[in-house]
């Protein structure tokens, strides 16, 4: 197929994990499509969990259910990119005859069902996510090397209106999100250590919340109970699905937190972000860190590929955390303009 990238009038991005940093971290594909086609439309294909996400960037324009939304003839797609590298989209795209069907050359289904195909080289290349989902690019011509920490303005995140939560967010402390949890996704600081973060930071100046699933919540108040305990602590965990979530975190002034979701999501939505990992691949910072403006990774020790090292992550300490936070904030007065008042 010689169909040239700037034929294609419309390509569907297939991304179709339950995972809100997976997703996140795939929205730079659309801006940078868009930066260099113009005239492109450019689609998601992901599931129910992931929509509110897409719908955050101004680059998606359009969103597809794979759950619902089987037949991808009726896309009227041009080309699709398989970043799921998952047989069921791949044969569905051979089958929906879209013209250009891009997939990765590491799954042995693309070499029957894709006619372009891209080398991934994930080890032992240290390559961000993000960067390495740029590789499929190059089967449009675009061969350019992207600099992670400039990839966020490829985002096109778009906030929504700020409306009050007087249950959730304070009008007069910095908010500060601590996200314990990651669903065993990545190494976990321990949550002793987030009972002491919250405990330092000043009740006075600080509103904590402390976010994450019902079964999570269920963990932490079994493990950490005294987390919880603490006056100044609002707890949201298990409370709020992601949409509503994304609005509580584009409020808020930082979010702590493991490699997970939330973290990307506060780095997309451009608050303060503070990542805490360990030194140990594949779940290192230089492969999974937060991409934003306003973003701090913690992390000691030297790069391994030893998983006795993970518990590294236990090193960084409350009082570091907190230093760091108290940083990021200290050029932010409370409800500056970057925190629009709400009328």
């Amino acid at each position: 197929m010689n169909t040239s990238a700037d034929k294609i009038k419309k390509i569907l991005i297939a991304r179709t994990e339950n995972r809100i940093g997976d997703i996140i971290l795939t929205l730079p594909l659309a801006g940078i499509l868009k930066s260099h086609f113009p005239a492109m439309q450019v689609a998601l294909l992901g599931t129910r969990y992931s929509e509110p996400i897409a719908k955050k960037s101004t680059f998606i324009d359009t969103f597809y259910n794979w759950n619902r939304f089987k037949d991808l003839s009726q896309c009227n797609a041009d080309a699709v990119m398989l970043v799921s590298p998952y047989f069921d989209i791949a044969k569905a795209a051979w089958q929906a005859k879209i013209p250009v069907r891009i997939g990765t050359a590491r799954r042995w289904f693309h070499w029957f069902y894709t006619n372009r195909r891209v080398f991934l080289k994930h080890r032992p290349v240290n390559l961000h996510e993000t960067q390495l989902s740029t590789s499929f690019l190059s089967a449009l011509g675009i061969k350019e090397s992207f600099n992670i920490d400039t990839l966020y303005r490829y985002y096109g995140w778009q906030k929504e209106p700020k409306r009050p939560l007087p249950d959730v967010i304070s009008d007069n402390k910095y908010n500060v999100i601590l996200h314990p949890k990651s669903k065993g996704s990545a190494p976990q600081w321990p949550l002793q250590h987030y009972r002491e973060l919250a405990d330092m930071l000043d009740g006075q100046r600080f509103n904590v919340i402390i976010s994450g699933s019902k079964e999570e919540k269920d963990s932490m108040q079994q493990d950490c109970p005294q987390l919880f305990e603490l006056p100044h602590v609002t707890d949201i965990s298990g409370r709020y699905e992601l949409a509503d979530f994304i609005g509580i975190v584009e409020q808020a002034d930082c979010l702590v937190a493991n490699s997970t979701g939330p973290l990307h999501l506060a780095a997309a939505a451009g608050i303060n972000t503070v990542g805490l990992y360990a030194p140990v691949r594949p779940q290192h910072p230089g492969r999974w860190k937060p991409i934003g403006k306003r973003v701090t990774v913690l992390c000691h020790g030297q790069l391994t590929n030893d998983k006795k090292y993970i518990d590294k992550i236990a090193a960084i300490t409350p009082h570091e955390v907190k230093e760091t936070v108290e940083e990021m904030l200290k050029k932010q007065p409370i409800r500056d303009t970057f925190r629009r008042k709400i009328s």
